[in-house]
Order: structure tokens, then sequence, then C-alpha cells
């Protein structure tokens, strides 16, 4: 069992709607090149982008330079491979959630640079990071299944119910 079984738990979550996002895109390849309204990607550079920041904050979360995970995954390698990288970075963002004390916080000596360019460097908390995390993928994940709706393909519903029902977390009583 993990030191923070509820936060793996919310992570976990967040692994099952990005598969379902690559899923749902999978099934519709003609919308990967489509722009996404009110972006400037397309539906293969935010897929790419949420593989690449997944990458990215398990590295920090770690210690690790960033640098190799962010200059990943710029082309388009396909479907499975795609989603196989999706799965491998969410199962490791999962594990890492699970390793995090459920009390207290720290501050991981990163020294990333932020703004990009501006010769600052900061370290960061881990409750952030995490936090950051997860709110990201929410955002990104909501923005595909809009373009998917947009180019008239079926998008998963995200919703926790269904995630709840995957993961057998619920269970019907008689009444």
């Amino acid at each position: 069992m993990p030191a923070n079984e509820p936060l793996a738990a919310m992570f976990e979550y967040a692994r099952w709607a990005t598969l379902a996002v690559f899923d749902a895109a999978a099934a519709a390849p003609a919308t990967l090149a489509r722009p996404i309204p009110n972006t400037t990607r397309t539906l293969a550079n935010l897929l790419l982008h949420l593989i690449r920041s997944q990458e990215v904050f398990a590295a920090r979360l770690r210690g690790e330079d960033q640098g190799p995970a962010m200059e990943r995954w710029r082309d388009w390698p396909g479907f499975e491979a795609a989603r196989a990288a999706a799965d491998a970075s969410a199962a490791t963002l999962t594990t890492l959630a699970g390793e995090t004390p459920a009390a207290g916080d720290a501050f991981i000596r990163q020294g990333f640079e932020f703004p990009p360019g501006s010769g600052q460097r900061w370290d960061i908390s881990r409750t952030f990071l995490l936090t950051h995390a997860f709110s990201h993928g929410c955002l990104h994940r909501e923005q595909a299944c809009a373009a998917l709706s947009a180019a008239g393909a079926d998008a998963p519903d995200l919703d926790g119910w269904g995630y709840a029902a995957h993961a057998e977390v619920m269970r019907q009583v008689p009444p």
C-alpha cells in the first residue's frame, strides 16, 4: 500500500483519463492534424505536450534534469508508441504520488530556470508540483475532448463516476 494512498488514487484516475483520451484520438486519427479552437496547437501537438509534461513532472519530482524529457516527443511517433509513453509516464507519476508523505512538504532541489531564458533558478515545493501535474493533465485532457468533439469525433466521458465503475471502487447495493 502506498504511503499516500489517496493521492496515488487521484493520479491513477488521471492515468485512466489520459489513456481514454489517447484511445478516443486513435479511433479518429483524422483529428490529429486539426487545429484546436482557441489554441495554437493541433491535437497531435497537445497529446505530445501531455506526454512530455508528465515526463518533466516525474523528472522534477525525482530531482533529475528535466532537459531530456523536454526534448523528447517533438514528432508524432504513432498511436501505439504515444499511448505507451503516456501510460508509462502516468504510471510513474502515480507511483511518485503514492510515495509522497501524507503530511508535510519539502522543496525539491531542482534549480530549474523560470521563466525560460530568464537566468532565474528555482527549487520547487513537492506538494505544488504534484498539484500542478494533476491540474495540468485535467486541463489538457479536457482540451483534447473539446477538440475531438469539435471535429465530430466521439470524446470520452472523463467523469469520476465512469472511473469509479472501471476501477470497481463503487458497488451496487440491493434495494
